[in-house]
């Protein structure tokens, strides 16, 4: 039995081929990397933005006008302003963790772990520290494949 030709009869197989690109990537471009150090930049700047003037019972207390408490409106405004300054590359998938402790002399310990490919991924780590509060915000960066 003959083999058909698929192709539409007004293509020629010349152009065929070199409409088709590769566009898959399994690696970030390393320009658009995610970079730690940027991303620390951008999240002391909303730490700087947001907490001036407070104190551990005012933020407590606070609520935005969907009644999110601050760690959570925090973490949302970190994400945007990291997602928005499109300095990594667009597959880039984030998780932002804010925490908010009392600045009472106790000690707290914090871990994360999970699986990631060391070559793409990682995480940004700032603490804002107050006579009354701690603030530790976490960002961590997920290639998307």
């Amino acid at each position: 039995m003959a083999e058909t030709d698929r192709r539409p009869s007004n293509t020629p197989s010349s152009n065929l081929s070199s409409h088709l690109t590769n566009t898959y990537q399994l690696k970030p471009d390393y320009t658009r990397k995610f970079n730690p150090k940027v991303a620390t930049e951008i999240i002391q700047k909303q730490l700087d933005e947001h907490l001036e003037g407070h104190n551990y019972e005012s933020l407590v207390e606070w609520r935005d006008d969907q009644s999110n408490n601050f760690p959570d409106y925090l973490a949302n405004q970190i994400q945007q302003k990291v997602v928005g300054s499109k300095q990594f590359d667009a597959k880039y998938k984030y998780a932002c963790h804010v925490q908010l402790i009392q600045n009472c002399g106790a000690a707290c310990k914090v871990k994360a772990a999970c699986f990631w490919d060391g070559d793409s991924d990682g995480k940004a780590e700032v603490s804002f520290k107050s006579e009354s509060f701690v603030m530790l915000c976490t960002v961590f960066a997920f290639y998307n494949y």
